[in-house]
């Protein structure tokens, strides 16, 4: 990462411009999505990211430095680097982003994996299936249940609630 890539991130220069969608900084900020693989017609779409405590893994801040980064109104929000940093316009292809996940956190993960680790996590942590799709777009809980990782035959299984 370039010197002045590193400064816009610590620093928030060049943080002149509108953000292209509604961000709202209280608990959390809704995006809307143009277009995505679930929204392939270019309805209005609203993802929702929430604060962390944590700083290190707060979504919200992470987007916040990232635009700074980007320094423009709209457009694309994830996109391709020249081999100097340099950002582009071009979105991200799914190539990198499956690249920078391995990177970051081994060959055994995906961003598709990442998808199923939401809505696994998020059963685990009793969300119902009405609050996941609307998050993850799905359109039936049947797709929810394929998603939902639980291959733990000894933790993830009703026979230990008989109380034998």
């Amino acid at each position: 990462m370039n010197n002045l890539l590193k400064e816009k991130l610590q620093t928030g220069a060049g943080a002149s411009y509108k953000y292209w969608f509604p961000l709202r900084t209280t608990l959390s900020a809704g995006i809307n999505a143009s277009r995505s693989k679930t929204n392939q017609l270019g309805q209005h779409e609203e993802k929702a990211i929430f604060y962390s405590p944590d700083v290190a893994l707060c979504p919200i801040r992470s987007l916040q430095a990232w635009l700074r980064v980007l320094d423009r109104s709209e457009g694309c929000v994830f996109v391709s680097l020249r081999k100097n940093q340099q950002v582009t316009t071009r979105r991200m292809t799914t190539k990198y982003i499956n690249l920078i996940t391995q990177q970051y956190l081994g060959t055994g993960y995906t961003a598709h994996s990442l998808r199923a680790s939401f809505v696994t996590v998020s059963k685990l942590n009793g969300a119902d299936d009405s609050k996941v799709m609307n998050q993850t777009k799905h359109k039936t809980s049947a797709m929810i249940r394929r998603y939902t990782r639980l291959d733990n035959v000894r933790q993830h299984n009703s026979a230990k609630e008989l109380g034998l």
